[in-house]
C-alpha cells in the first residue's frame, strides 16, 4: 500500500502530465506519419502513462532504496487509470 507522500507524489506527477499533454499531443500530430501513429489520443495517453509511471518509479527507488512491490505498482497503475478521463479531457480540449 502506498503511503500518503507517495500517493501525493504520484497526484502531482499526473498532475504535470495533464498540464503537458496538450505539447505531447501537438508533436504527436505533427510526427503522426513519421511515427506511424493510428490513434493520436491512444498513443499520447501511453506515452502520458508511461511517462508517470517511469517517474513514480525513479523516485520510489530513490526515496526507498528498494523496487516497488507489485502490489504498489498495482496500486500506482490504478490511481493514473482512475485519473485517465482527467487526460483525456486535457488532449481533447487541446484540440
Amino acid at each position: 500500500m502506498l503511503d500518503s507522500n507517495t500517493r501525493g507524489i504520484l497526484e502531482k506527477l499526473i498532475d504535470e502530465a495533464v498540464i503537458k499533454l496538450p505539447a505531447l499531443l501537438f508533436v504527436a500530430r505533427a510526427n503522426k506519419s513519421a511515427w506511424h501513429i493510428q490513434n493520436e489520443t491512444d498513443y499520447v495517453m501511453g506515452v502520458a502513462h508511461g511517462r508517470i509511471m517511469t517517474a513514480f518509479l525513479s523516485d520510489f527507488v530513490y526515496r526507498y532504496r528498494r523496487e516497488p512491490s507489485l502490489d504498489e505498482m498495482t496500486e500506482a497503475s490504478n490511481v493514473i487509470f482512475k485519473r485517465s478521463a482527467e487526460l483525456k479531457k486535457a488532449a481533447f480540449e487541446s484540440g
